[in-house]
């Protein structure tokens, strides 16, 4: 068994004078730097291309599209993310604690859908946000039907970035991967993680962190 905090625990298994418009150029160009932001993932992603998530917001419509109308867990902005082919989900600050459909209790990444953590919630770019100052918990202390969960978080072909995940307990040893990865567990995945924080896990193998057939890949 082992309890970790931070990385540690990482188990392993155009011209006017010939009539020609001026405007086409820049017109091409913009098109061209729009789609450049949607393909390389850019800090400065526009206002409204991503789903958002506030723990806080006390709206009675919540579909995930403005700040306004942001969801209360962050399962709901992955899976609405995953259907619109919306590649981010902006995370307000705040203790996400409520209980998880996923047997395990976990909240489930999906590929292509990063989750970024640290907003306040009127931002307008990723760049704006700031995890250290407002702090984003996934905590896994009552997910699983008001008792820990297996995992927090279970991976996907993503990145997890500026989040706090606590909580999880893997030490069921009766259904093959519950008794590894209380913080993250990563089955044939491949995630990146980034200014995260792992404390109070605790797990059988890799309290923290617990991959398989995967390449992890951490930063600061």
């Amino acid at each position: 068994m082992c309890t970790t905090r931070g990385f540690s625990g990482v188990g392993y298994n155009g011209d006017e004078g010939m009539g020609m418009d001026r405007r086409v150029p820049v017109v091409v160009l913009a098109c061209f730097l729009v789609t450049a932001l949607l393909l390389t993932g850019c800090p400065y992603l526009p206002f409204g291309e991503a789903v958002y998530v506030n723990v806080g917001n006390p709206n009675a419509r919540r579909d995930g599209r403005t700040w306004n109308t942001a969801y209360h867990t962050i399962q709901a902005g992955i899976d609405k993310a995953k259907k619109r082919g919306v590649g981010e989900v902006w995370v307000v600050g705040g203790v996400y604690d409520e209980r998880r459909e996923e047997r395990s209790g976990a909240v489930v990444m999906q590929d292509g859908v990063d989750v970024y953590g640290g907003f306040v919630g009127n931002e307008t770019s990723r760049s704006q946000r700031d995890p250290v100052a407002h702090v984003t918990v996934i905590d896994g202390a009552q997910g699983r039907n008001r008792e820990p969960a297996y995992h927090v978080i279970i991976g996907a072909n993503a990145t997890l970035d500026g989040f706090t995940i606590t909580g999880g307990i893997a030490q069921e040893t009766d259904t093959p991967g519950d008794e590894g990865g209380g913080g993250m567990f990563n089955p044939g995945v491949s995630p990146t993680v980034v200014d995260c924080i792992f404390e109070n896990n605790t797990a059988l193998q890799g309290g923290a962190i617990f991959r398989y057939d995967a390449t992890l890949t951490i930063a600061n």
